[in-house]
């Protein structure tokens, strides 16, 4: 038995010794009571924190094991009232600290409906009935929850609702990993995260952590639990170590797995590794209480489970003070106010701790809730619950091009639709993603005339943005294809292709040969072979400015905008739309009637979250481009172009590179620069990742050095690299785009697949967006390319059981269409 030492502070001298019992796990404080059952002749122990009494009723657990002895029986049921105490009092759930122990020899002799029934004769005699309250512990199910529940009305499992306590408890850790992090100052993203097991509390903290962008290392003694989207499963690794979980590096440990793991050993070890906080869902983590000293010494802070593993009895405390709030709502709603309230517990124990010059464990006791006479934590619920949810028609998560443009468009609506847009990034068109940046091309030189067509479409739509903002966003100065006639179709068309399109369209253009590119654009020297085509009206776009300006025309609408705020979670209702949860410094709960995802490179991590996992068969890749210095003389001659060669896969030449003029801002230099890239992505996972999480940003220093060689060449040896960076491009098997309602997703619609060539067409697919959500018609043509459903993008539920009928009769409609 470990029993806790506390210093003296200041601030403590009006602290009960109650409660610095419960806080010192002396067990002083528990009474454990003995009661005979009569159907199984087994024994049950109530543990309870002082008298059995419905004044303040007993809360916990209900834990079938086997003990060598009765006497280790009582001290594990004096030792988890204790522990239950302190996060019902930490908390004031309203409950006192309990637990029922029932010790047997073999659990698969046990008749468990008898069990049930024992039990039920106990609560409803205990003080009357009413002084214990019980749900799940190890060996007791949902099933025999169901039973007890039939003879007994003092249970608190969720039972009959579709929150899971599990999940509860997770959040309750997620939460208290953020708060931790914000007082230590410590980033979300790219922090190290080991959590060692990945039960149903540990594999749902991950999914979370992971989501936020933490780098999370996982690891079970059952290996495939450990396999958990966006995390590092280490298991294997750590089995081939002889079990030595403590050698993994980590900047933050989450303990989800059973007490009592970690010893003088492993807490050096982490250490030594770079650890510097422990935070996790398991109860009495530490071996010895040498090892939690040894740990203040070293460094390595600690949060009491006390504080982070309180998620269960929280909901519990509101299935029984708010139980109305507690039927009606939607289980995001309590995981997320459960995620509130450890956050801020956590923030107050560590901001405490650094005031009184302790340990978070030793500012238990100061932060005691049930001292402060407030209200039981489950009855303010509903008022929580109010403050914190809103409700939209539309919900936008992206704020790229495409969500920029929809809010747009949405704003100009007669019916005028409330509408919010979460990006998780600090701006509309963050610097990290696909929208970002100077310049886009604008053209109508296209093989394929549905593209030309769509153009000409978007055009009008431009000017009317640029009418309405007040300042132009395209340049219209031409744009030259130069290059080899036979290079085939490529992904950007090829110089046959667009001069075919243009004749029959009509669009005006120049064609040129070698000499008369050199001689109308002396900055470029391209090859006695060579010849190009000259779209007139062709141009640029200023694009993080178009998205800023289409965001703030919206928002002056009434749009809300919401950056530093990610789309964390969400569950599609069975009533219609759908319920989600917006994270950053302040997280709010949306229902939303329906919503746009318009995530670029994180579609799929979000498309997890919905009913049967949807995922589309999408290429994440990384396209290289940066800046060329050159004389000014020669930079203010350079066009806007694209030089087409035949590819060279063994060099990594993808053979296609484009340039634009020099932008105002670098004339102001000695030696301006002009924007350089190549539209080709390497072989491999390093360029073609699954996730965003795995994207690098670092170029490729064989596709740099051919973006250096055809610069050298095609600007006579004048030019000289001063940065290189690569972008995200989202791209789908067909080249085309995925825009419209996924299927079996009546609410949902997505756009996705923009490649490098959305963005010309902004605004347009602005209106196909708001107009597929409010039921007006789309194209025919556009509605079959950029069908979500069709075969080369719809990959399918990833749980197809999930679904509900109608869904799934939806969604094979859907296929018996392609």
């Amino acid at each position: 038995k470990m029993s806790v030492h506390f210093n003296p502070t200041a601030g403590m001298e009006a602290i009960p010794q109650s409660v610095i019992d419960l806080c010192s796990d002396s067990g002083n404080a528990i009474e454990v009571h003995k009661f005979h059952l009569q159907r199984t002749s087994l024994t049950m122990f109530i543990g309870n924190e002082g008298d059995l009494s419905t004044m303040r009723p007993g809360n916990g657990g209900c834990r079938l094991w086997h003990y060598a002895t009765e006497k280790d029986a009582i001290e594990e049921c004096r030792g988890l009232s204790n522990g239950m105490a302190k996060k019902h009092g930490v908390y004031n759930t309203g409950f006192r600290g309990a637990k029922l122990v029932v010790p047997i020899n073999d659990v698969s002799k046990i008749h468990k409906k008898n069990l049930m029934e024992d039990v039920a004769d106990v609560l409803n005699s205990v003080g009357g009935g009413g002084a214990v309250y019980t749900g799940c512990d190890l060996n007791i199910t949902l099933d025999d929850m169901d039973h007890l529940m039939a003879k007994t009305p003092f249970v608190l499992a969720s039972v009959g609702s579709d929150t899971d306590p599990n999940v509860a408890t997770a959040y309750g850790v997620v939460g208290s990993l953020l708060g931790a992090f914000e007082a230590r100052n410590l980033p979300v993203q790219g922090t190290r995260l080991f959590v060692l097991g990945c039960g149903a509390v540990g594999s749902e903290v991950s999914k979370i952590m992971a989501s936020m962008g933490a780098h999370v290392l996982t690891s079970d003694l059952d290996a495939s639990k450990a396999d958990i989207a966006g995390c590092t499963n280490v298991s294997e690794e750590i089995a081939a170590n002889d079990g030595r979980w403590f050698d993994v590096p980590c900047d933050v440990f989450c303990p989800c797995a059973c007490s009592r793991i970690v010893t003088k050993e492993a807490i050096h070890k982490l250490s030594s590794n770079g650890c510097k906080l422990l935070c996790g869902a398991s109860n009495l983590p530490f071996r010895c209480e040498g090892a939690y000293e040894d740990a203040c010494r070293l460094g390595v802070e600690f949060i009491p489970e006390a504080v982070t593993s309180a998620g269960a009895v929280i909901v519990d405390s509101v299935e029984f003070y708010a139980n109305a709030q507690f039927i009606k709502c939607v289980p995001l709603e309590l995981y997320h106010f459960t995620r509130h309230l450890t956050r801020s517990k956590t923030l107050e124990i560590m901001r405490t701790a650094d005031k009184y010059k302790t340990t978070p464990r030793g500012a238990l006791p100061l932060t005691w809730e049930t001292l402060k006479g407030s209200e039981p934590v489950g009855s303010r619920f509903g008022k929580w619950r109010f403050e914190n949810t809103m409700r939209v028609d539309v919900l936008i998560a992206g704020g790229g091009i495409a969500g920029c443009a929809a809010a747009y468009e949405l704003s100009k609506d007669s019916r005028q639709p409330s509408v919010m847009v979460c990006e998780r990034g600090a701006s509309v068109a963050p610097e990290d993603a696909s929208s970002n940046g100077d310049s886009r091309m604008f053209r109508r030189m296209y093989s394929d005339p549905f593209y030309s067509h769509l153009q000409s479409d978007a055009l009008a739509m431009w000017d009317e943005v640029e009418r309405a903002y007040g300042k132009k966003l395209l340049k219209r100065h031409g744009l030259l294809f130069f290059g080899e006639d036979d290079t085939g179709e490529t992904c950007e068309g090829s110089i046959p292709g667009c001069e075919e399109v243009m004749d029959k369209l009509k669009v005006d253009h120049d064609k040129l040969g070698s000499k008369a590119i050199s001689a109308r654009f002396n900055a470029l020297h391209p090859r006695s072979n060579d010849r190009g085509l000259f779209e007139k009206g062709a141009g640029s776009i200023l694009a993080s400015e178009a998205c800023h300006a289409m965001a703030s025309l919206a928002s002056r609408r009434g749009v809300d905008l919401r950056f530093n705020a990610p789309l964390e979670s969400m569950v599609e209702l069975s009533s219609g739309g759908v319920f989600a949860a917006i994270g950053g410094e302040m997280p709010i709960l949306v229902h939303a009637g329906k919503l746009i995802l318009s995530a670029g490179a994180w579609t799929n991590p979000l498309l997890t979250m919905l009913r049967g996992r949807p995922q589309l068969n999408l290429d994440i890749q990384s396209v290289c481009w940066g800046h060329y210095e050159m004389p000014r003389e020669v930079a203010t001659k350079v066009p806007q172009w694209f030089c087409f060669r035949k590819p060279d896969h063994s060099r990594l030449d993808g053979g296609l590179y484009y340039g634009f003029p020099v932008e105002e801002h670098e004339l102001s230099k000695a030696r301006p620069a002009v924007k350089v890239g190549i539209d080709y992505t390497p072989d491999g996972r390093a360029w073609h990742p699954a996730t965003m999480r795995d994207f690098d940003y670092t170029p490729n220093r064989e596709v740099a050095a051919r973006i250096d060689e055809h610069v050298h060449e095609i600007f006579g040896g004048k030019a000289r690299r001063r940065e290189l960076v690569c972008s995200p491009y989202t791209v789908t098997p067909d080249q085309d785009f995925v825009l419209g309602y996924l299927p079996g997703h009546p609410d949902v619609a997505v756009f996705t697949g923009g490649s490098g060539r959305a963005f010309k067409f902004g605004p347009l697919l602005g209106k196909l967006l708001a107009n597929t959500i409010t039921g007006n018609k789309i194209g025919e043509e556009i509605a079959k390319r950029f069908n979500p459903a069709r075969p080369s993008v719809w990959v399918g539920h990833m749980e197809e059981d999930e679904l509900p009928e109608v869904s799934k009769h939806q969604a094979h409609v859907q296929h018996a269409r392609m």
